[in-house]
């Protein structure tokens, strides 16, 4: 079955939303990545804002609406 991405043009939000902490590489991009092919507007959460927002621009970048949310999710008072 063939998934489709939201057209990269509208970025309007989707229905559905997804959090995902340490979404900035590895196996939490990934995880981001696999969300938005299932339809999700993504929120990024990493420590470092400059990789949050590369990688939410590389999503955005192939069609689909990701959004950088800086924060440390280890400190509570950015929780």
């Amino acid at each position: 079955m063939s998934k489709t991405k939201p057209a990269p043009e509208s970025m309007a939000p989707l229905k559905e939303h997804a959090w995902v902490t340490g979404g900035s590489s590895g196996i939490g991009f990934a995880a981001a990545r696999a969300l938005c092919l299932a339809g999700y507007t993504v929120y990024l959460t990493g420590r470092d804002t400059n990789k949050a927002e590369d990688a939410a621009g590389r999503l955005r970048s192939e069609g689909y609406c990701a959004l950088a949310v800086p924060a440390d999710v280890s400190d509570p008072t950015q929780c």
